[in-house]
């Protein structure tokens, strides 16, 4: 009877003890992930002791008579997404401490269902969803900016809206002096 009320015992402070333990690593993964979204916010945002920081190489291409980025706004803004939501997903490979203990067990012997996985905690945790608010607002308060550089090769739009073979045909047709040709490449070269 005294042997099996210390196995008890022993079973309860080691049940507590796992619970601790469990309960320390769900913090310590929850101050992982919330850090790693700040980190990417204050490069994304800046901050009072930080400036906004490079972070994407995005191309400006001539492409279809069209200029664009490479990748795209929208491209780069899912990329972003994707990778905030990743590093909140890599906490659901962590099994939780007392289900790794317990086998698998659906409920435990006191009755009570498993606690939700790391995963879920943490993706439901308020500071962090809030902290994700903060990367993917400040990635939307970029787009005029970029909108904005976009436009301003909208005064060259007519060096590549010009439909070059057409061009070639009439000037050809012209029967234009030597001089105006002089003329024309000197202005194409200032244009250029």
């Amino acid at each position: 009877e005294t042997f099996r009320s210390e196995v008890e015992e022993v079973i309860r402070e080691w049940s507590i003890f796992v619970e601790t333990i469990d309960r320390a690593v769900e913090d310590a993964l929850r101050t992982t992930v919330k850090k790693s979204l700040q980190e990417l916010s204050r490069s994304i945002n800046g901050d009072a002791k930080t400036e906004v920081q490079a972070l994407f190489r995005i191309g400006v291409v001539l492409q279809a008579n069209k200029v664009e980025f490479k990748p795209s706004i929208s491209e780069l803004l899912q990329t972003v997404n994707n990778i905030s939501k990743d590093a909140i997903a890599t906490t659901s490979a962590v099994p939780r401490l007392t289900e790794a203990l317990t086998e698998g067990e659906k409920e435990s012997k006191d009755g009570k269902p498993p606690p939700p996985s790391f995963y879920q905690h943490i993706s439901n945790d308020e500071d962090i969803l809030k902290v994700l608010v903060q990367v993917m607002t400040g990635m939307r308060e970029i787009l005029p900016r970029l909108q904005k550089y976009l436009n301003t090769w909208d005064r060259y739009k007519h060096i590549w809206d010009v439909d070059k073979d057409a061009f070639m045909r009439r000037y050809a047709k012209a029967n234009r002096a030597l001089t105006s040709f002089e003329t024309d490449i000197a202005r194409y070269k200032e244009l250029q």
